[in-house]
């Protein structure tokens, strides 16, 4: 993907970045790099998620962006088709939950929650 310019997998970095930053993110998507560390499978396409609704969905003309917060909306109303308890933090973490769930189980996050499978898999080919 031409939004991430290194991936890298070095442990004194990730030590050294999450001591100066006091938590425990392995990713930084918003300077074009994203950093592995434990469960960096889920953690990498969550971070992949950030850069593509970032990159694809909330640019000029797409109106995705707009059916991605009818059902950010509907499941804050239902209680519904959250695919993990921190997409329930906002919109943004909410897309980036259900791109990473679609991308390891496209039929499940379908399931749950139907207007989000059907947005993404418009970008699944």
């Amino acid at each position: 993907m031409e939004c991430v310019k290194e991936i890298r997998a070095d442990k004194e970095y990730i030590k050294k970045y999450n001591k100066e930053n006091k938590e425990s993110a392995w990713a930084l998507h918003s300077k074009g790099e994203i950093v592995l560390g434990k469960g960096a499978d889920q953690q990498l396409d969550h971070e992949i998620g950030h850069a593509f609704f970032d990159k694809k969905i909330y640019v000029r003309g797409n109106n995705d962006k707009y059916k991605v917060l009818d059902a950010y909306e509907a499941s804050i109303k239902t209680g519904k088709g959250f695919p993990t308890p921190y997409s329930r933090e906002n919109s943004k973490e909410y897309f980036a939950e259900c791109y990473a769930a679609y991308n390891r189980n496209p039929g499940g996050l379908t399931k749950s929650n139907p207007a989000m499978g059907k947005v993404l898999k418009r970008y699944w080919k």
